[in-house]
């Protein structure tokens, strides 16, 4: 464990009528600033700075996470658990050869570390109602220096910071036009030939920043409002992810995915017509034999659900393994 007991989650209701981009621009220049913006823990966004932790090349990620304080009261008059705190970042497929055999990834002109966690003992928080609470893993070591934290955002709430411009060069497309035809051609005759069942295909978009990469995120986040948009930062730079999908989440012994098959448009036409919901059917059998075979080394026999928003495109599937996959159309 990080710390023995003495630990509880305090949350305070700060009464604020702002927007998750305004507050997320009131810790842009505290440490190791992070937002997360749309569905995460089943409310609004998550936004923090100055971590008491960080996490080295030293470190096991995957240990780390097991690693939290023992946290002696809950508050049982939230609607869903608290957050208060815990580690916050991003784990890269390169881990994956810490575990077993993978090959080597294609060259990156700027590739980032396989993992950067940093440990947060309070954030900012927005609930499914819009309500901004200042959460905390509350403790007599740390109550000082919390209580003087919480005036301060209070304070640059009462004052809030206007973005700040930005602006991108031209961007750079790797492969271009024709090296993107050869790819897909070949990968097509593989799987004509039987040695391939699904691939992505991917094109490296390339560009230089001017400017502050928050300012970037935020203006993606207004323009597109993602269900789970991420900026982290930290020395080795800064990561704005505008997706629409849930890769992994698990909440004890349940694990969730909910991967997106089609864009916005489309699943509004296919919901509509006999057609489209077989090709709905067809995505959610494909996702829930694959997903067993990437989780079922970590997981126990139990069960798959995969469901989607409309009741009739719901499916369910027994004696699988244990984990509950649910699709929900967005």
């Amino acid at each position: 464990m990080m710390a023995a007991a003495g630990h509880r989650v305090k949350r305070i209701e700060l009464g604020w009528d702002v927007s998750e981009i305004a507050v997320a621009r009131l810790v842009r220049d505290d440490a190791r600033p992070f937002a997360l913006i749309g569905r995460w823990a089943g409310g609004g966004a998550l936004i923090g700075s100055e971590p008491i932790r960080f996490a080295t090349d030293a470190d096991d990620p995957f240990a780390l996470l097991d690693e939290h304080p023992l946290v002696e009261h809950r508050d049982a008059t939230a609607a869903r658990a608290p957050v208060g705190g815990g580690w916050v970042g991003y784990l890269g497929y390169g881990l994956g050869r810490r575990l077993e055999h993978v090959s080597a990834g294609p060259p990156s002109p700027a590739r980032l570390p396989d993992f950067a966690l940093a440990y947060y003992d309070h954030v900012l928080r927005r609930d499914a109602q819009n309500r901004w609470w200042f959460e905390a893993l509350w403790s007599e070591a740390r109550a000082e220096h919390l209580t003087h934290r919480l005036h301060v955002l209070q304070e640059r709430a009462a004052r809030p910071a206007p973005p700040r411009p930005f602006a991108t060069a031209p961007w750079r497309r790797t492969p271009g036009a024709a090296g993107h035809e050869r790819a897909v051609g070949a990968c097509r005759t593989r799987i004509h030939a039987g040695d391939l069942f699904q691939a992505n295909i991917c094109v490296r978009l390339g560009s230089e920043l001017a400017g502050d990469p928050l300012d970037l995120f935020l203006a993606g986040v207004e323009a597109l409002r993602p269900d789970r948009a991420a900026f982290l930062s930290g020395p080795w730079g800064a990561v704005a992810s505008l997706s629409p999908e849930l890769f992994l989440e698990r909440r004890g012994p349940r694990v969730r995915s909910a991967p997106s098959g089609r864009d916005r448009k489309s699943s509004v036409v296919l919901g509509r017509t006999s057609m489209g919901m077989i090709s709905i059917f067809e995505r959610l059998r494909l996702l829930t034999c694959a997903m067993p075979l990437v989780l079922g080394s970590a997981l126990s026999n139990g069960c798959v659900d995969a469901r989607s928003a409309e009741p009739s495109a719901a499916m369910t599937c027994r004696s699988v393994s244990q984990f509950d996959l649910n699709f929900e159309k967005s």
